[in-house]
């Protein structure tokens, strides 16, 4: 593993070949968009990023962890799709949330394009849609993540490299969002 830590290891390939920017990660993690230096707001935003990065955001099985008297021993399964292990690698994994990340992928698809060529800060704006359209970053694959998902159950779940957008969703900044090819 690279890091001594079993919360990460979902994204332990991610680590190992460099696919998260920590330069970046770190200064979205201390962003404040509060107008105070600190605040409950501010200490509440920053512990959810952190526990979310870290893989310990209070999923299922974070929570038998840390509760043993207050839930069962056992598996407990995703309230969405109730089929696989509520755990923090299950977000972005659960099928029941792939129409509305599709969306969501296709909508900020499209924003950064629109935002890229209105402030022309790319030097590659004769290809930029092309860039993007065909960076993963933006790309929901259904195969991918059913293959993710079904692992089998002696082996944890690994974030597929394939859907660098799953680390977004747990505040850590993938390097493809500066690193598209067309």
């Amino acid at each position: 593993m690279a890091v001594n830590n079993s919360s990460l290891s979902s994204i332990n390939h991610q680590i190992t070949h460099g696919d998260i920017d920590w330069d970046y990660t770190k200064q979205w993690i201390n962003y404040n968009s509060t107008d105070t230096p600190t605040s409950s707001k501010l200490r509440n935003i920053q512990s959810s990023k952190i526990k979310k990065s870290t893989f310990n955001y209070p999923t299922g099985n974070i929570l038998q962890r840390n509760y043993p008297d207050l839930y069962p021993l056992g598996r407990i399964n995703c309230t969405e799709c109730s089929f696989d292990e509520d755990t923090n690698s299950h977000i972005g994994l659960c099928p029941v949330h792939r129409c509305a990340i599709d969306t969501l992928l296709s909508k900020f698809k499209q924003q950064l394009i629109n935002l890229i060529k209105a402030e022309h800060t790319s030097s590659f704006s004769f290809d930029i849609e092309c860039r993007i359209n065909n960076s993963l970053m933006f790309k929901l694959l259904p195969d991918v993540l059913d293959s993710a998902r079904q692992a089998d159950s002696t082996t944890p779940v690994r974030i597929p490299r394939e859907q660098p957008w799953i680390l977004l969703l747990h505040h850590l900044i993938p390097r493809d969002l500066h690193r598209s090819k067309c």
